[in-house]
């Protein structure tokens, strides 16, 4: 009597499509080199108008381990991300934009071996692209496993999501937000919200992400989206006050606010965004009594509409300049001492 053996899937790789007929073959090629035997890609078709539903369907004819889901219409990255969580069949899920690439043809296996043996939840790795010229060897680091605690959100982690293998029992039970383009970002707070994770960030570049002019972060009319983002994240800071959130969205503010703000030509654009910050900034959470100098200058120079709250953080800026004045003084006469 024969027995038939079902290999039970390992890691679903999602893969979401739409309008990527140019390098879409490069981006299955890449994923189909993988040394993990028990994998699927799961390719949703957002509703492509090119050529990219016919070459997931010449894939399919030579590798059974490909299955396509399509939208009939474009309902956005998330919603496609969703639904190939929902159809997702592996242990583990892992996502690779239609556009970019994998590198490193065991980071898989890797990353599931990891998964399976070590106490952790989540395994990263990096970024080799976006024009970067390098060896591989000129970026690999020792790994580090790093614990997620709400307030070290962004210091610990990119808030991205296809540099990562996830635990499926785990990503199953967030959702995506589709109103909003950066969802990246509200997804990566709502998982480290609910299971703040053990991460082991590999270090090894293992993905290209290729620079694409006309993605959310290069699209100046998408821009207005990262004010939505944080918005939400005020939401989810609101909904979650048993965990301090106010630091990493803070740092999300720093950090992106004002670059993008700069990119914006359209005079209209520009000035809706600015009101946006300026309605997160006197946001109740990030009020003069509970955020001290968390926000940059950057933020009050140019977006601030409270004389008070801007003359409190100048001043508290100026404390702290002092006391960093005070501290080199202290070092600089302990090696003179020590000469």
């Amino acid at each position: 009597m024969n027995i038939k053996v079902i290999n039970k899937v390992e890691l679903s790789v999602i893969v979401t499509v739409y309008n990527a007929e140019n390098y879409l073959k490069e981006c299955l090629n890449s994923i189909l080199k993988q040394t993990i035997q028990n994998i699927e890609i799961v390719c949703v078709n957002d509703g492509s108008t090119d050529n990219s539903k016919n070459i997931i369907e010449e894939y399919i004819l030579q590798n059974n381990k490909i299955k396509l889901i399509n939208h009939e219409k474009n309902m956005g990255p998330a919603a496609a991300k969703q639904t190939g969580i929902l159809h997702a069949a592996g242990k583990y899920i892992a996502f690779v934009d239609s556009d970019d690439y994998l590198i490193n043809d065991k980071i898989f296996e890797i990353g599931v071996n990891k998964l399976n043996t070590k106490n952790i939840d989540i395994f990263s790795f990096s970024m080799h692209g976006g024009g970067i010229a390098a060896t591989l060897k000129e970026f690999i680091r020792k790994p580090k496993i790093l614990k997620i605690n709400g307030s070290n959100i962004i210091l610990k982690s990119e808030t991205i999501m296809w540099n990562k293998i996830y635990k499926a029992e785990q990503i199953k039970q967030i959702k995506l937000d589709n109103d909003i383009k950066y969802d990246d970002i509200t997804f990566w707070f709502k998982f480290c919200i609910k299971f703040l994770p053990k991460i082991y960030n590999s270090r090894i570049p293992a993905y290209y992400s290729r620079v694409n002019i006309n993605s959310v972060t290069h699209n100046e009319n998408n821009n207005i989206h990262m004010v939505y983002a944080v918005k939400k994240l005020l939401e989810i800071a609101e909904e979650n006050q048993h965990i301090n959130i106010i630091q990493p969205i803070c740092d999300i503010l720093n950090g992106v606010n004002y670059i993008i703000y700069n990119r914006i030509k359209n005079i209209n654009l520009k000035n809706e965004y600015k009101k946006g910050i300026q309605e997160i900034v006197h946001h109740r959470l990030l009020g003069i009594n509970s955020i001290d100098s968390l926000l940059s200058i950057n933020i009050y120079i140019f977006f601030l509409s409270d004389d008070k709250l801007e003359e409190k953080f100048i001043n508290d800026s100026k404390k702290q300049v002092l006391v960093w004045k005070i501290k080199r003084e202290i070092k600089r006469l302990i090696m003179e001492i020590k000469v």
